[in-house]
């Protein structure tokens, strides 16, 4: 494993083998050939599963955005809606107060001082994998005095969390278990107002546009790209009804939901692949 390599390789800052090194390193084998064979075939076809589910996934996802093609453009219309298909500004969608759309406060406004062991988490980048913020990966935590200094920039529960620096338009939305929490300075939050804008919907209309790298062509500067809260403000939203909104969300939710599933067993398939390898190349387990 790890420390075996580490005790074998050679160099300071870029450690390496050389073909020397190679030929010395102890190799664990099964007495019998017979043996092999049968660890080697378990491997593989633990790794044929795994392939299988990864090309499931990627097909899985290439037809969602085939269907965000044709749904969040008006290419295709479910059945009852009709009325002309045309796009607003997502500032259109916000909520009616202050605040409604804004990014994070300057890393200098935030000092050691003001992190705590418990209080109000912290929203970083790092933490916009999912659609929604997984409250057990906020780690860091800042007082309630701070918090309230910094009120401009709080996210609570259906705020939606954009990225605006370096990985330009990634989204989580903010769920129920999350009371309250602060964004940092390379992020955004979008509040939007519920009577005009389903959340779902909102959110795969700001994720196709991530795809199609819209953020990448109306960010401002050079080498490193950012977002202002104008660019955020203009993003094209398709303007339809409420009621259209929600069943087209409720579509591609029901398509994320199923590839979630499928990662979540790839995962688990991962894991135990590699008890297998723990078990049956150290010779804790034996298969014949």
């Amino acid at each position: 494993g790890k420390m075996l390599a580490l005790r074998y390789c050679q160099g300071t800052k870029q450690q390496s083998y050389t073909g020397k090194i190679a030929r010395k390193l102890p190799i664990i084998l099964p007495p019998t050939k017979s043996e092999q064979t049968a660890i080697a075939t378990a491997l593989s076809d633990t790794d044929a599963l795994i392939e299988n589910l990864k090309k499931l996934i990627a097909k899985k996802r290439n037809i969602k955005q085939g269907v965000m093609q044709e749904l969040l453009t008006g290419r295709k219309r479910l059945a009852g809606f009709s009325t002309e298909w045309r796009y607003s500004t997502l500032s259109k969608f916000v909520a009616d107060k202050k605040f409604a759309i804004v990014d994070g406060p300057f890393g200098s406004q935030m000092k050691v001082q003001d992190f705590v062991e418990q209080g109000i988490p912290i929203v970083e980048m790092e933490h916009l994998k999912n659609k929604f913020l997984e409250p057990d990966k906020l780690d860091r935590y800042i007082t309630h005095k701070k918090f309230e200094e910094l009120i401009r920039s709080s996210v609570f529960p259906d705020d939606i969390i954009i990225s605006k620096t370096g990985s330009l338009g990634y989204i989580s939305i903010v769920p129920s278990s999350i009371e309250k929490a602060l964004i940092t300075s390379r992020l955004a939050k979008i509040t939007l107002d519920k009577k005009k804008a389903n959340i779902s919907f909102v959110f795969q209309c700001l994720t196709r546009l991530r795809e199609i790298e819209y953020w990448q062509r109306t960010a401002q500067g050079g080498t490193m790209l950012i977002l202002s809260i104008a660019n955020i403000s203009h993003a094209p939203i398709p303007d339809i009804s409420i009621y259209e909104q929600k069943e087209i969300a409720d579509i591609l939710d029901t398509m994320d939901n199923d590839i979630e599933r499928l990662e979540q067993i790839l995962y688990k398939y991962n894991m135990i692949k590699h008890g297998m390898m723990q078990a049956l190349l150290t010779g804790k387990i034996r298969l014949i």
